[in-house]
């Protein structure tokens, strides 16, 4: 009797001290609770038999209560109770800038070091750097290796704002190429005038359709709704997100992209 109690009561703390969390996006596969699949927005807990359909499968969540990032894949088994698949996401920190570049300094703050996200195939910066003014004999280029050559890729601008467009960086003798045949990539700026090209630094942009994480960010926008919570703390959930899974966002694209898809001002 004592010990039927004592499987009892560990049970019921097992399940009351279970963490929960709420999927974002499945990649790789599918992963099912019994005959239930699991898609964006399924509510798991730490306690849950999770049955993946390959060691490919990867789960993204956040953890209800501290909004922290996590995956979930297995290793060998594919059934195996989720807090022995999760692991936590690693964030690569955020883009500076604004949208606004006044020092060299500030480009390297952007552009530089991981992975440089880019929301809508365009990213929009206003160039205040006087070191760097850009007009028909003065511009920013993009250099790349592909197919064995280094492109060159003028930079569009209007006015003081500089523009990187996926349509425009990925075409080579006016037909478009696949921005996974594109490497090593450096941003430099170029006086037609005294033919002089100044590296700025090394970059790696990477352009997401909306489409590609519309759902997963809905998932977060509900969970932090910002009419019950700060924006900050909306904007900050989202960045943190997309720093862990994509790259990390410049700030004013990612408000513009906010506020056109979501309507989060």
């Amino acid at each position: 009797m004592k010990i039927t109690l004592l499987i009892a009561f560990l049970s019921i703390n097992l399940c009351l001290n279970a963490q929960e969390y709420i999927v974002t996006k499945i990649s790789g596969g599918t992963a099912k609770i019994g005959t239930k699949l699991i898609k964006p927005e399924t509510e798991l807990k730490s306690t849950d038999n999770i049955t993946f359909s390959s060691n490919a499968v990867k789960l993204a969540m956040i953890e209800s209560a501290t909004a922290k990032n996590y995956f979930a894949q297995p290793k060998t088994d594919l059934t195996l109770t989720l807090k022995d698949a999760l692991f936590l996401g690693k964030s690569t920190g955020t883009r500076g800038g604004f949208g606004t570049i006044y020092t060299i300094i500030d480009f390297e703050n952007i552009f530089k070091g991981d992975t440089l996200l880019i929301l809508d195939n365009e990213l929009k910066l206003v160039n205040k750097c006087t070191m760097f003014p850009m007009n028909e004999n003065q511009f920013f280029y993009i250099e790349y290796s592909y197919n064995n050559e280094r492109i060159p890729k003028k930079l569009n601008f209007s006015g003081d704002t500089l523009i990187i467009s996926k349509a425009e960086l990925y075409k080579v003798d006016s037909k478009p190429i696949s921005d996974s045949l594109v490497s090593n990539y450096k941003l430099f700026y170029r006086n037609q005038t005294t033919k002089m090209s100044t590296e700025i630094c090394e970059l790696n942009p990477v352009f997401i359709e909306t489409s590609e994480i519309k759902d997963e960010i809905s998932v977060l926008i509900k969970k932090f709704n910002p009419e019950n919570s700060e924006k900050i703390t909306l904007i900050q959930q989202i960045t943190f997100y997309l720093n862990t899974n994509y790259g990390r966002p410049e700030k004013e694209n990612l408000n513009n992209w906010l506020e056109k898809e979501f309507g989060v001002e």
